[in-house]
């Protein structure tokens, strides 16, 4: 079992160890990068969708995507399934509104995904570090650090709301 850190470097941005990095983008968005190989994660309808998007840096061609399970995609980052290059993850939530996720394929866990503090906000353990692909790897890492940047925005808002702000 390999245990992998989403290390903050620089504002906005992070490192998954050896795996690659993580830069955000605005919007929800990121570039990931492993070795000589960078994708950018988007959500579709213009930012405002569930589905996120995942491009080849250098050809714009999609090469993965994450869509949400539940009706109108209302689970959002808590269940859904996630398809980078051929394969498809099942990607869920270890219970509902949870901060623990797994990801499957055909069955199989192939790794725990923990959201963190700021600083490390991911934290990561992978049965086979060969069997997960660093495009799914750091998709993966990038759905914990979303839901965590969005729990983060609503808990601001709502504390807005209870000064009366």
């Amino acid at each position: 079992m390999t245990l992998l850190t989403l290390d903050r470097t620089a504002r906005g941005q992070y490192t998954l160890g050896e795996v690659g990095s993580l830069r955000n983008l605005r919007r929800f968005s990121a570039e990931i990068r492993a070795g000589d190989a960078t994708w950018t994660l988007r959500r579709a309808l213009g930012g405002f969708g569930q589905v996120i998007i995942a491009s080849d840096g250098a050809s714009g061609a999609r090469v993965g995507r994450y869509v949400p399970h539940g009706f109108l995609h209302l689970r959002g980052v808590f269940r859904g399934t996630l398809t980078a290059g051929e394969t498809s993850y099942d990607w869920r939530a270890k219970h509902q509104l949870s901060s623990h996720f797994a990801v499957s394929s055909e069955g199989v866990e192939l790794a725990h995904f923990d959201a963190g503090p700021q600083a490390q906000p991911v934290r990561v353990q992978v049965e086979d570090l060969t069997a997960l692909e660093p495009l799914a790897l750091l998709f993966c890492c990038h759905l914990v650090k979303q839901m965590a940047d969005t729990a983060k925005v609503g808990a601001v808002a709502a504390a807005g709301v209870a000064v009366g702000s």
